[in-house]
Order: structure tokens, then sequence, then C-alpha cells
């Protein structure tokens, strides 16, 4: 059995075991020669390709073949429940803990059995996306030590080189997501002081743009997916080389070459580089710290080979970020490093991680909705934090509590403050004469799990305590079903999508069957119409936003009609 450090990426995966002698990057899947010589050679690609009845490939087999290929599935954990192979619906759980159990056997293959794995996050990802990445890799049938902030684990891997106490700024830019980590190095313990970044940005948003280019002025191309594949590996590896090369000729589809120079590719995406400066100085500022403070600079993930992206660094900070590192692969060895620490076989180091948003609820204030702070940014994990209530009105029954994740200083309809979950809660008799108030209690560990509670301010009854889950990976009957199903791809290679039928919740199947068999049937036909397709939206919501979007219409329409329910 083996300790070791996943580093799940957006575009690519790494492995890295702990062995006596120290990290070992392991080779899990076989690039082309010309990827290889690029730096890929120890890369797998988060890429599952499927065809119309489900057969998988995965890694480089996917990226360089012609099935339909499900790109950047990390990026759907925060926000998707299923995601489209051929025509029909599969569990994103499904698909990523799919992958996971692949890396799991690529690595039986090359004779390491891993067991105690730390698998890696991006620093500012949602609880959501962090709780159901645990529950994928788990589900693949790998123990989940604990969940590692990226640029953390970059960190970490980076001291074991130049053994230096100090300040870290690691800018962790890879093909999916932006982080920008402020750290302190003491001793070999590794403390997280502010984090800031832009959940969707990376390589895949700068190939965008280099192929929206290249086909300017191209009359309709008729794609099959052989071409599209071609032309989107045409147009990355021409991104990559631009690093290293003046100009690169790419080939077009349907015939014919364009020629690209850096600096017009530096053009196209000068918007996306500029990006970089919001999250660089918003970090800088949280851990009140200058750029006369920084003892060290770390580049990690592909994109941050770009030239325009390491020129914008230089400017902002004045330093050149520090040698010996492997952009491609630091962050998996930082978290074999972190696996091998919380496992008593590396002493030397230790961490501590830092919430990457406020975490608290919804008040009203004037009819106003407003985010009450229960946990603060930047707090070290684990932490906990409280507040005392009371209902708006004397005459509550109930109440309902949400739990909100983001920025308390912008409007809570703003884009980065999101929902996670709500609960409605009994309150005391509304006769008693005594204080109704509560007190609702926070506690976030160091994976980014919640944990929730409500108790009566008065007699310290509990009125609520939930860990907060997520999609079908919160349901555990389900997730057994999953992990079969894993199973099962695993042993035929074809990916079964009858958990995706299936993965309605009980309470929306609940409130499907008031509608269409206690309401619809005994209203005039303009009403029923409207409330039939508000239940069709429901049940057919590809995502959590839409889906929960969906509940909430249903619900208010139905609550006019509540004497047929």
């Amino acid at each position: 059995m083996t300790t070791a450090g996943i580093d799940f990426g957006t575009t690519n995966s790494v492995l890295s075991i702990w062995t006596p002698s120290g990290v070992e990057v392991i080779d899990i899947d076989t690039p082309p020669l010309e990827w290889e010589q690029m730096g890929f050679a120890k890369v797998m690609p988060t890429i599952i390709a499927a065809d119309s009845s489900g057969n998988t490939e995965y890694g480089w087999k996917a990226k360089q073949g012609t099935n339909q290929v499900l790109e950047a599935v990390k990026r759907l954990l925060p926000t998707e429940e299923t995601v489209m192979v051929g025509d029909q619906p599969v569990l994103v759980e499904q698909l990523v803990a799919t992958f996971f159990a692949h890396i799991k056997r690529c690595a039986l293959e090359k004779g390491v059995e891993i067991d105690r794995v730390v698998v890696t996050i991006p620093a500012n990802s949602r609880g959501i996306a962090r709780f159901r990445t645990k529950v994928c890799a788990q589900m693949a049938g790998i123990e989940v030590l604990t969940l590692i902030n990226e640029p953390t684990a970059a960190a970490m891997a980076a001291s074991s080189r130049f053994a230096q106490d100090g300040k870290i700024l690691v800018i962790d830019w890879g093909g999916g997501t932006l982080d920008v980590t402020a750290l302190e190095s003491t001793g070999g313990v590794f403390i997280e002081e502010s984090s800031s970044g832009i959940p969707k940005s990376g390589g895949k948003d700068f190939d965008q743009r280099l192929a929206n280019y290249l086909l300017e002025g191209m009359p309709d191309v008729k794609w099959d997916p052989g071409s599209r594949r071609t032309f989107a590996l045409e147009v990355e590896m021409a991104k990559i080389k631009l690093s290293s090369q003046d100009s690169v000729v790419v080939s077009l589809p349907g015939g014919g070459t364009r020629l690209v120079t850096r600096a017009k590719f530096e053009e196209l995406v000068k918007p996306l580089v500029e990006d970089l400066r919001r999250p660089i100085e918003q970090c800088m500022r949280d851990a009140k710290w200058s750029n006369a403070n920084i003892d060290h600079v770390l580049l990690v993930g592909g994109t941050c080979n770009i030239p325009a992206v390491r020129k914008i660094v230089h400017q902002l900070l004045g330093k050149e970020p520090s040698i010996g590192l492997n952009a491609m692969t630091a962050i998996s060895e930082g978290a074999a490093i972190a696996a091998a620490i919380l496992t008593g076989e590396q002493a030397d180091f230790d961490f501590f991680v830092a919430t990457e948003h406020s975490l608290g609820t919804v008040t009203f204030d004037k009819g106003y909705e407003e985010f009450s702070e229960i946990i603060a940014k930047n707090h070290q994990l684990p932490a906990t934090g409280k507040n005392s209530y009371s209902p708006m009105f004397a005459e509550q029954e109930t109440v309902n509590i949400k739990v909100v994740e983001g920025d308390p200083n912008l409007p809570m309809d703003h884009e980065i403050n999101s929902q996670l979950i709500s609960w409605e809660i009994k309150l005391p008799d509304p006769s008693r004469d005594d204080s109704r108030s509560f007190t609702l209690e926070y506690k976030y560990d160091v994976e980014g799990i919640l944990h929730v509670k409500a108790e009566d301010d008065l007699t310290g009854n509990i009125l609520l305590e939930e860990t907060v889950s997520f999609g079908a990976s919160g349901d555990r009957k389900k997730m057994v079903k999953i992990a079969k199903e894993v199973s099962n791809t695993m042993a035929t290679g074809s990916i079964d999508n009858s958990l995706s039928r299936s993965s309605l919740d009980p309470e929306i199947i609940k409130l499907l069957d008031q509608a269409r068999s206690k309401v619809i049937p005994f209203l005039e036909d303009e009403d029923a119409v409207a409330i039939r397709a508000l239940a069709d939206a429901l049940e057919n919501a590809k995502s959590l936003d839409e889906r929960t979007k969906a509940t909430k219409e249903l619900r208010a329409v139905l609550a006019q009609y509540s004497y047929l329910l």
C-alpha cells in the first residue's frame, strides 16, 4: 500500500507517491512523443471520451480519439448534476468517480497500489465542489485522507527544494481555475494567510480566443468529431509552442494553414492576462503584504508558462519566480508530501489552511436580504463561528435557514454569493413569553465540509443539526449505487446512465406528484398548462442552480392551491 497525492486538474491530472527517498511522480499515461517533448511526460489529460453506446476511453487515448469528449468535468462539480453522454444524461459524480478509478487502475498497472491519498482542490473552490470531489474519489475505492488547496501543495513541493522559511506568493493558473494564495512557511509549517482567484479562468479560455481568431473569415465549417478534435489539438499545441517560439503555423479545418505570431497571440489574450491583476492585488491587501515582504513567488499550472503571464507577474511584484519547480507536477508532489505528513511518514513539515470565502446565512433588514457572516474569509481551519438570531415577526412558527458562501460586502444577488443549501426549522411556541431567539453555529473542517447546528437560546434544545451535502452524492444509498456502477464501468468499459434517470430527490418527486396528480387535474386549461410547464422544467433541470430555481417557482405556485394538497 502506498501514500499518494493526486492533482485532479481541470485539463490534466498527475499522481505522485511518497517513498523513503522522497516524492516520485508516476507515469500513469503515455503521451505522444511531440507532447512528451513539450513537458507532458508525467501528465494524464483529465478527459473522458464516450461513444453512443457509452464505451469509454481516458487520458491521451480520449484526447486523440474521435469519440465525444468530456473535458473539464471538474468545472461541473460546483453547479451541474448531469452531463450529456450522447443523447443521455449521466451523473457528474459517476463520471468523476470513474476517472479516479482509472487513475487507480493505471497506477496498479505500474506496480503501485495507492491506498491513502491526499487530493488537491483549487484554493477558491466552493464547498460543494470540495465535498463532491472527496466523495467521488472515495466511490472509486480511494481512501481520501484530506483535501488540500493546490497553492499550499505547490508551496510544500517548492520548500522541499529551497528549504527556507518565508512568505510565499503562489500563482496557480492551470487549464480551468486561477488562484493566488499568500502563505507563510515557518519551521516547516505552512499557514495560508489569504487567497483570491477566478473560478473559471485558464488555458481553456486562452485556447478559445486563439480558435476564434483562426476561424475568423472562414466559411461555415462542416464539423465531424474527428475534425473538431484535430483542430482543438492544433490550437492547444500552437498555444504551448508560442511560449518558446516567436511564431507557429496552424492547420485549419477543411485544409490550409495560418501563421500565428506570439505578438498576435498576446494581443488576443491580453484581457485574460490582465485579469490576473485583481486577484494578486486582492490577495496582497488581505494578507497586508507589500512586494518587499515576499520571499518567493511560485508559478504553477500550464498557463503560467505563457511569457505574457510571467511578464505581468514581474511587473506587479518586481520579483522573478523561484526556479527548480515543475509547474506541471508540483501540485501533485506537494499533495504526496501532505499525505506523508498525515500518515506520520514525513515529520519535517505541517500545514494549515484557511477559508476561501466567508460563510454565513441570510437575514432581513427593512425587507432587504443581507449576508450575515458567521465564519470570515481567511479564517484558519478548522473554524467555528456562531451568531444569535430572532424571527422577524412574533407570530412566526418556522424560519428558513439558508447557508450562503461568498462576500458579505457585496449584495446578496451578486454572482460571488451563492446559496449552498437551506432548511426550514420549527421555532419554539409563539405564545412563549420568553425570547424565541436561537444560535446558529457553523463548524468548518479542514476538508471544507460544513457542519450546521441551530439551538434554542432559552432551553438549549437542538432545532437543527446537519452536515452540508450536495447533489447525488449527498444520498448514501445512491453513493453505494454509483460506487457499484463505477466498478462495472471499470470491468466493462461502458458507462450506464440508469442512475441519472432516477436521480431526483424524493422531495422533488413528491412536489411533482402533487402538481400532476392533485392540482393540475382540477384547473382550467390555461392554469394547468402553466403549472405543467413548471413541473416539466423542474424534472428536466440539468444543473443544481436550474433545479433550485425551478423547485422554488413550482412550490410558490402550488402554495395558492394548498387546499388541494
